[in-house]
């Protein structure tokens, strides 16, 4: 299973959700990746992302931002964005998406978007990070129930 995370920048939500989820589904054989519709191509994770992902133990020191692209869309089984609207553009940008592209709240089974922390204070990033980690809990639990080829 491949599964592809979305936001706007490929620097805050999504690479800490990518980060998250790895760590997860280690040794499922399950890959995880992240994206932006609008990345600025190899800018690094924002500080606070970095911060709040070391302070779980994990790192986003070597992570840089990438765009979208139909190839990366195409080798994606499951597509978790961070918000309606990140939905909305790739089901426009994208063909065959509705079978595979989900908000990670709708994913779950709830309704709502990740807020955006970008060029916030520390605390927003930490609790982006926390909301993440547990809806990524509940997503686990689908993941590891398919098989993973």
């Amino acid at each position: 299973m491949n599964i592809l995370f979305v936001c706007t920048g490929n620097t805050c939500r999504s690479p800490m959700a990518e980060a998250i989820a790895a760590n997860m589904v280690e040794g499922l054989g399950i890959t995880v990746n992240s994206v932006g519709l609008f990345a600025w191509e190899g800018a690094p994770a924002s500080q606070h992302s970095i911060e709040c992902m070391r302070k779980i133990g994990l790192s986003l020191e070597n992570h840089r931002a990438r765009s979208i692209t139909q190839e990366e869309f195409e080798k994606a089984d499951l597509v978790l964005t961070m918000t309606q609207a990140h939905k909305d553009h790739i089901l426009k940008a994208f063909s065959n998406t509705n079978d595979k592209t989900y908000t990670i709240y709708e994913y779950v089974g709830e309704g709502n978007d990740i807020s955006d922390p970008y060029s916030l204070d520390y605390k927003a990033y930490e609790n982006c990070a926390n909301e993440l980690n547990q809806l990524l809990k509940s997503a686990s639990k689908k993941w590891r129930s398919k098989d993973p080829e």
